[in-house]
């Protein structure tokens, strides 16, 4: 009667010496019990090591029978198995040290075996691959670290015992430490300033050191740099940065006279909610600059008080409470009361927000207009639930040589998505009208008069969604333009002729009340007063004298007092001393009175003299920045510069607030939901302050 046929799983496993219940693998050693069958030892060959367990299953079943205890024997020896259907396994040589020897042989040859037939290679025992090893070991130790890293984190693993079954020799150091840069190295601390940089810009996660495909590339770039761990880079890299950062801002911002601040309250997929706070002003090159000052947790509730002791704290932690021109915010309540009644400072809506409430109040004051936006709404989320519905839109669309487009869901927070939203179904209305009818759900497709109103309402929003873009995008100073633009959009709407289904006279109504609330804003009027591409042409026509200029020119006398006290206190200080001597003091005080008197009325003559001769002044083009013609025109009108420099930093918007808030959610997101707070707030402060 001939033998059992022995499982191939023995070509690459001997039993332990110590435990015969358990199988030792002869690729990586380790132990796994088998229980008088191989299926243990397979599975661990199919997921540590798969061509391995490929050799095996190609096997013939036809073979020889297999002396077990012959094999253990061989292997015992070093001696490779023999088999005739696949690839034999090398064994790995157990190094014997030698007290003697003069020199110590390299842990990398626990995994290699000398090429038989070319000594000049090694072989190794994983995955049967030739490597030139030229009498050292530099391509062997790279080999491991790219193609093996599990099999080498669990060498380092192994404890050496007395047992029959080669063991690795541990290592004193991992192969990826050998020959690395020293910690002072200037190459090393230039790569991690790199790395940091590249994390903050690009807003990758703290782990992205730890993936494998990142290690892989670093190491392939260069081999002796070793990344930092997360916990460095948050706990170390990222504040060291910030610290800089923030230290460069706060000198900026000791030179500036003027800040306007925007915020905005935004709350993450994990139910957190954040508040943001972004500063802008002109630096004294005469340049716009925007700076996030923080990204800060607001908990509890979203009282006005907790939202004024937040900004208050911000404000005195960045030492510009003495310097805040205006604080723009939407147009909530809680926002509202926290600047104007508790903080009591300069506030203003986000001319934005306004225009998106006046649209939105547009949409639901006709009937017909509620029925036709329900009727898009119906469509476009018919297609987006139906997968059927949008294959048959792309087919059509490529029969009909239509370039391929998708309707455009529309967003509650934002109007003009609604404005997309029906200038996209008006569009592809004949393709939308195929796809309904062919899917038998033609109660949906638009009728003639649907399309009518459609038309005639997206006719009457286009100047609304025109200044919506405009100031949403404006890179100039946006603060001075809301009065020229709300000026111009009541003058469109009013030229336009409306039906009895328009919307137009809702619309104006609206825009009127908008601009006469703006017109009664001090900071507004002077910003557009000091933008020499509107001056007084911006204004309104009735009182701009008294409630602009006057009191601009009263600031700009005010500036010249100082400067000229400035100028002549030495001076006067100097005569004073002398005359002390040689009259008497009878008559000082009324000497200085005088002097005095003399002092305002020649700077408020200087003030009004600048002011006219500003006005006087060529209208600046429309497309043009206007802080560079204050900075062309800064010895012309040096005090009216200051003044400037002080009202037109302001923005019409919070938009800088809220595209933050994109980033954040890129910031919290599933991979990184538990990222700290303070993590948060320096990485968006590094990612967006270009300092």
């Amino acid at each position: 009667m001939s033998k059992r046929k022995l499982s191939a799983a023995w070509d690459y496993f001997t039993k332990d010496s110590q435990d015969e219940s358990k199988a030792v693998c002869s690729l990586c050693f380790i132990k796994i019990a088998h229980n008088n069958n191989t299926t243990n030892m397979l599975k661990h060959l199919r997921i540590k090591h798969p061509a391995e367990f490929s050799h095996s299953q190609a096997q013939i079943s036809g073979s020889k029978p297999t002396d077990l205890s012959a094999i253990k024997n061989k292997v015992a020896k070093g001696i490779k198995p023999k088999d005739t259907h696949h690839k034999p396994v090398l064994q790995p040589r157990l190094l014997k040290v030698n007290m003697s020897s003069k020199r110590k042989l390299s842990a990398a040859w626990n995994f290699f075996v000398k090429d038989s037939e070319d000594e000049s290679k090694a072989v190794c025992n994983m995955c049967f691959f030739k490597i030139a090893h030229n009498n050292n070991t530099t391509n062997m130790l790279k080999h491991l670290r790219i193609k093996h890293p599990s099999e080498f984190v669990a060498s380092n693993t192994v404890k050496l015992k007395d047992s029959a079954v080669p063991q690795p020799m541990l290592f004193k150091t991992p192969l990826n430490h050998l020959s690395q840069y020293n910690a002072d190295s200037q190459r090393k601390k230039r790569i991690d300033e790199i790395l940091v940089n590249m994390i903050v810009s690009d807003l990758q996660p703290l782990s992205l050191v730890d993936d494998k495909g990142f290690l892989k590339l670093i190491y392939e770039l260069d081999s002796k740099y070793q990344p930092p761990s997360r916990h460095t880079i948050s706990r170390i890299l990222i504040p060291d940065l910030y610290s800089k950062a923030r230290t460069e801002l706060m000198s900026i911002l000791s030179t500036t006279s003027s800040v306007a601040l925007t915020t905005d309250i935004w709350s993450s997929n994990q139910s957190v909610a954040y508040l943001t706070v972004t500063a802008h002003f002109i630096t004294p090159s005469f340049k716009l600059t925007s700076a996030v000052l923080t990204t800060t947790t607001l908990n509890g509730d979203h009282t006005a008080e907790n939202i004024a002791s937040k900004l208050i704290h911000v404000t005195e932690d960045w030492a510009i409470t003495d310097k805040l021109l205006v604080v723009l915010t939407d147009n909530t309540a809680n926002m509202m009361r926290a600047v104007t009644d508790i903080l009591h400072w300069r506030h203003l809506p986000c001319y934005a927000h306004t225009l998106n409430l006046i649209a939105k109040s547009a949409f639901i004051a006709s009937e017909k207009i509620v029925a036709l936006h329900n009727k898009l709404k119906a469509i476009v989320n018919y297609f987006y639930s139906s997968n059927k519905a949008m294959d048959k839109l792309r087919d059509i669309q490529l029969l009909t040589s239509s370039p391929e487009k998708k309707l455009i869901q529309e967003v509650d927070t934002q109007w003009n998505s609604t404005y997309c939203m029906f200038c996209r179904v008006d569009e592809m209305h004949e393709i939308i009208s195929t796809v309904l009818s062919r899917l038998n759900v033609a109660h949906l497709c638009l009728t003639d008069y649907d399309l009518h109103l459609l038309r005639l309402t997206l006719f009457d929003l286009q100047p609304l969604e025109e200044a919506t873009r405009e100031i949403s995008s404006e890179k100039y100073a946006t603060l001075s333009k809301i009065l020229p633009l709300s000026r111009v959009l009541i003058e469109k709407l009013s030229d336009s002729k409306s039906s009895a289904t328009s919307i137009i006279p809702h619309l104006l109504s609206q825009m009127r009340k908008c601009f006469n609330l703006l017109s009664t804003n001090f900071t507004v009027s002077a910003s557009t007063l000091l933008d020499p591409r509107y001056k007084k042409h911006g204004l309104p026509d009735d009182n701009t004298e008294d409630f602009v200029i006057r009191p601009l020119i009263e600031e700009l006398s005010e500036i010249a007092q100082k400067q000229q006290s400035t100028q002549t206190s030495s001076s006067t200080s100097e005569k004073e001393a002398t005359a002390a001597k040689a009259s008497s003091s009878l008559w000082d005080l009324y000497d200085n009175a005088i002097a005095r008197a003399a002092v305002n009325t020649s700077s408020f003559v200087n003030a009004e003299v600048e002011m006219q001769r500003y006005l006087d002044e060529p209208y600046l083009d429309r497309l043009k920045d206007p802080l560079e013609w204050w900075k062309r025109h800064s010895q012309t009108f040096p005090n009216l510069t200051v003044l400037a420099r002080k009202y037109l930093c302001a923005p019409g918007t919070c938009v800088p607030a809220e595209r933050l808030f994109s980033k954040t959610g890129q910031i919290v997101n599933e991979r990184r939901n538990r990222i700290k707070a303070k993590n948060i707030d320096m990485i968006l402060f590094l990612n967006n302050n270009a300092i």
